[in-house]
């Protein structure tokens, strides 16, 4: 174990300044999944992965009403906390977390990706934001009985349809690798996000700001036209303007993929700003001619993904290209779409001027009906009382 004194003592630090510049201030309510690596190859961290999971997420990032579940693997996957956090909860992780044992056979990141996403369908969350923090060195040894195993130690394809699936649930992904082998670059182009190596042979390991955790780049309106991907980014949590380096865009169908970026493509996010994008695309390989259903899948280099990463896409190939007509007809359903919406609206808003319209006339009607009917029984009253 490389600690000292000296190391705890920065990380004091820290945790106090992140505590006052943020644990106090936050009030929305966010989903954190920590999932662990505690297989054997993990054993010279594990007391410092505890300790900075401890100081950097459970008592210095995480308040009162969030949802917290710790999910720590190996050859399989237990779920070791899953619930909404007290006081009383965020000393009984911390506890837990400081019993953690490297000392586990195998090591099956897909299993525990499985396990999360079991855990997740017994509880219904109110919560927008959802983090998914996975704390590996990256290697996958999945054991022979495991839908993910492979002889080289290679993510298979029942693998990659599991990150497409937490893809497409548009959780933030933070991918910390520890260890001097880390293997993590690799696994965070299949997770579609970017990576972080901790560190822990240095005095320091320095906190994050806290809106680089919360901070997310959010992607819609994703369609292909004229040999140009366009899609909209907006910045949400984030205080300083952001780079998105796109490293490649793939189309996989039937787990073959086609390169589409020559080169990466770079964009600046301003805080708190949506921009529109447009990126030109070649498709490398031969996709037969006709329709094709798939994805297009992103990855990304820096430090800033966005998310989803993952669009389903259908795309018709004409000649070695991906033709517009096909995403034209996706546009102009949608444009006929809001036509007839408006059409409907509009149809709504006249028939409701309408029925007030009526409503009035017999109102007003009835009104002058009762007011003359009383003015002649008046005037017959006076014309009994005279004679």
């Amino acid at each position: 174990m490389k600690k000292n004194y000296t190391f705890f003592m920065v990380l004091l630090v820290f945790s106090v300044l992140s505590t006052s510049l943020y644990a106090d201030k936050r009030t929305e309510n966010i989903d954190m999944f920590l999932v662990v690596d505690k297989s054997k190859s993990m054993v010279e961290e594990i007391e410092d992965v505890s300790t900075y999971i401890i100081e950097n997420f459970i008592d210095n990032f995480l308040i009162e009403g969030d949802h917290l579940t710790v999910i720590e693997f190996y050859g399989k996957a237990d779920v070791v906390f899953n619930k909404t956090l007290t006081f009383q909860g965020i000393e009984q992780i911390s506890d837990e977390l400081l019993n953690l044992k490297a000392d586990g056979r195998f090591t099956d990141i897909g299993n525990a990706l499985d396990r999360l996403g079991s855990s997740l369908s017994a509880y219904n969350s109110e919560n927008s934001r959802q983090y998914l923090i996975l704390l590996t060195d990256g290697k996958q040894e999945a054991p022979e009985n495991s839908p993910y195993y492979s002889p080289d130690g290679s993510f298979n394809h029942n693998f990659l349809e599991n990150t497409k699936t937490i893809q497409k649930k548009g959780w933030k992904i933070i991918l910390l690798g520890v260890g001097n082998e880390s293997a993590v670059e690799e696994l965070s182009k299949e997770l579609l996000t970017t990576y972080e190596e901790i560190d822990f042979s240095s005095n320091v390991t320095e906190l994050s700001p806290a809106d680089e955790t919360l901070g997310r780049i959010l992607s819609s309106g994703f369609y292909i036209q004229d040999d140009t991907i366009n899609i909209s980014l907006k910045s949400d949590g984030y205080s300083t303007e952001r780079t998105v380096i796109i490293s490649r865009i793939l189309y996989q169908e039937q787990g073959i993929n086609y390169e589409l970026l020559a080169e990466p493509f770079e964009v600046k996010i301003p805080s708190e700003t949506a921009v529109e994008v447009k990126i030109p695309f070649k498709l490398s390989g031969e996709l037969t001619p006709g329709m094709h259903s798939g994805s297009f899948l992103f990855n990304f280099s820096g430090d800033t993904p966005f998310i989803p990463a993952v669009f389903d896409y259908q795309i018709e190939v004409e000649n070695g290209r991906i033709m517009t007509e096909s995403s034209e007809i996706v546009k102009n359903n949608s444009a006929e779409g809001s036509k007839t919406s408006s059409k409907f609206l509009i149809i709504i808003v006249i028939l409701a001027v309408i029925a007030a319209a009526v409503a009035a006339f017999i109102i007003i009607r009835n009104y002058i009906i009762r007011a003359s009917a009383e003015k002649d029984e008046k005037r017959n009253n006076e014309i009994s009382g005279n004679n």
